[in-house]
């Protein structure tokens, strides 16, 4: 895949929702994406069908052209680091994608599992300072599925950049790939974090 120069990224923006404009970005980024969907599972540990690309890879496109293109006018190189380039910004929807769609099959196979999950084992991965750590945590975590849907999309996204990846990414990588400052990751993650203690909190009142 050729790299587009800055103009023509937003050539190709801007004539989307046309029917042209979409072929043109799937023919442009159709092999991006799968790779992308590819190397997420490959990172989780888990095999991947060319079936199950192909059926995220088609919901990537899904969610970037529903509402007149309304994900992918979101690019806008005048709020976000000149390098976070349109193919960077359909790769991280495209890694979205497909971490959701990760999420749900673990949902899938754990819910009717008798799992149980404390306000203070939540409290404690978020202490942890060893990725490593957390990712050996997660399997205990499945109600935090749930509970993540209550999130908006960006703290949903981020979270699971930072503590649910198999090799989760740093703030500053997390900043540097979304084209947001430290600060702005920073305020995300705490107000995920304290969002997701309320839930919990919530959940376990419900069951008492």
């Amino acid at each position: 895949m050729t790299n587009l120069t800055h103009e023509q990224e937003m050539e190709l923006v801007n004539m989307c929702p046309k029917e042209e404009g979409k072929e043109k970005i799937v023919e442009h980024y159709n092999g991006l994406i799968e790779i992308v969907i590819r190397k997420i599972y490959r990172q989780n540990g888990l095999d991947v069908s060319t079936d199950t690309v192909w059926g995220i890879r088609n919901e990537t496109y899904i969610r970037l052209f529903d509402k007149q293109c309304r994900r992918l006018k979101q690019w806008n190189p005048n709020k976000v680091k000149k390098s976070l380039s349109l193919k960077n910004w359909i790769a991280m929807i495209a890694r979205q994608t497909a971490m959701d769609h990760i999420a749900k099959e673990r949902s899938a196979v754990t819910s009717t599992m008798n799992y149980t999950v404390s306000i203070d084992a939540v409290e404690q991965m978020f202490q942890e300072e060893s990725h490593e750590t957390r990712v050996e945590k997660k399997m205990e975590l499945h109600i935090l599925n749930e509970l993540l849907d209550q999130l908006t999309g960006t703290q949903k996204f981020i979270f699971k950049l930072y503590y649910l990846e198999k090799k989760p990414l740093s703030r500053e990588d997390i900043a540097e790939m979304t084209g947001r400052s430290l600060n702005s990751v920073d305020g995300l993650l705490n107000r995920a974090r304290a969002q997701l203690i309320d839930l919990m909190k919530d959940y376990e009142n419900k069951k008492n």
